[in-house]
């Protein structure tokens, strides 16, 4: 053990006391500490790249910052435009109504931005409510399909989470809670991306069918992918309809679409959309007229059924307000810990394989102190593993 390191054989999370302390082998994998992310976006001044090595390991302020960089800005609607709307429009809280319309509905598609986990943050959030009115199935386009047309990853129910092999974007940890929770209330996790271009919408939506079909359709199907994939009519491109309109071709049936990356937040104002620089929210919303219908400013009102307008990121001890709602913020209390920094520290569940699992967050620290603060569900029995890349220890 290297002469710099002294780690106390005692921890004391909530109330319970720590089993073990023990040092480990550990790859960091694809998660990267915050400065060798802040050197990959010096270089290459890709925004979006960055951001979403950003929203890997929870470094939700500067993911912001990323997908502003190369924003063009935008000039608010006027004073009197948004006077005009609000006459004629008002803000309802986004999980009610949505849960009160997917009543009515077999298929939920809802989009998000891949570099933002707020959005599979508030996914999330319906699952309980979905799960109670007959929905079955999550299909996600972030798991694909092999050649031979069968999903990656098919142990995810049996196992109970993701692994950083299930598929690209699941590794960031919003998206493993998503998958978690998901199968505590019954999902089918269902993978269906394939191809490219019109194929790709075509191809996915088959998939999707396929795996419900051979299942025998026992339920009602939510479906998240990325931005224009949940358009329900022709597209004006070169896919002509997109996977929602696909869906709906070969079911016959009309699916909700919820669009989520419209009114979201940018590291300043004048980056954000020109309706979203007005709003002041605290919870996600949407916005509509006395008929139900949704503020739609799009070239084609029937590409999307609904709008949710997310509120602005606030920061609880540093982290997220989306985050600490749901998991509230815990003091792990460690006697001492001397160790060379920055750290990582990766929360996993306590029945969690920590070579394969997604973890259930990961925060980077500077300084090892007595009193380690991080968001945790409290009802939940967890593992550390702290690591410096050189040394890593797992508390149990």
């Amino acid at each position: 053990m290297k002469s710099n390191l002294f780690l106390l054989l005692l921890l004391l999370l909530g109330s319970c006391r720590s089993k073990s302390i023990r040092e480990i082998e550990f790859a960091f994998g694809e998660y990267e500490f915050e400065h060798e992310i802040d050197q990959l976006f010096a270089a290459t001044k890709d925004g979006g790249l960055a951001a979403t090595r950003y929203s890997f390991v929870g470094a939700h302020k500067k993911l912001i910052d990323a997908l502003s960089s190369n924003a063009d800005t935008i000039e608010r609607i006027s004073p009197s435009d948004w006077d005009q709307i609000k006459e004629e429009y008002t803000f309802q809280k986004a999980t009610d109504y949505i849960i009160r319309e997917a009543e009515k509905h077999e298929w939920v598609l809802i989009n998000e931005a891949h570099a933002v986990p707020q959005h599979r943050n508030f996914v999330r959030r319906l699952l309980p409510a979905l799960a109670t009115l007959g929905f079955k199935y999550l299909a996600l386009e972030a798991i694909g399909m092999t050649s031979k047309g069968q999903q990656y990853d098919t142990e995810i129910e049996e196992r109970g989470y993701a692994t950083t092999r299930s598929g690209f974007y699941l590794k960031e940890p919003e998206f493993g809670q998503l998958i978690r929770e998901a199968v505590q209330h019954g999902f089918e996790i269902i993978g269906y991306d394939q191809g490219s271009g019109e194929e790709r919408e075509i191809m996915g939506a088959q998939n999707i069918l396929k795996q419900i079909e051979a299942d025998g359709k026992r339920g009602k199907t939510l479906v998240l992918c990325g931005w224009d994939h949940i358009k329900e009519v022709e597209t004006g491109t070169y896919w002509e309809y997109a996977l929602a309109g696909r869906l709906k071709e070969f079911t016959g049936e009309d699916p909700l679409t919820i669009n989520q990356t419209q009114y979201y937040e940018r590291s300043q104002g004048i980056y954000e959309d020109s309706i979203f620089q007005h709003v002041d929210i605290d919870q996600p919303m949407v916005l509509l007229n006395a008929n139900g219908e949704s503020l739609d400013v799009e070239r084609n009102t029937n590409w999307y059924d609904l709008f949710v307008f997310h509120p602005r990121t606030k920061y609880v001890e540093g982290f997220p307000h989306w985050i600490v709602e749901t998991n509230p913020i815990t003091t792990i209390k460690l006697p001492e810990i001397m160790m060379t920094c920055p750290c990582k520290v990766f929360l996993y569940a306590q029945n969690d394989d920590i070579t394969k699992a997604v973890p259930l967050y990961i925060h980077e620290v500077n300084t090892i102190e007595r009193r380690l603060r991080l968001p945790l569900n409290q009802k939940e029995k967890y593992k550390l593993v702290l690591s410096n890349k050189n040394i890593s220890y797992l508390i149990e």
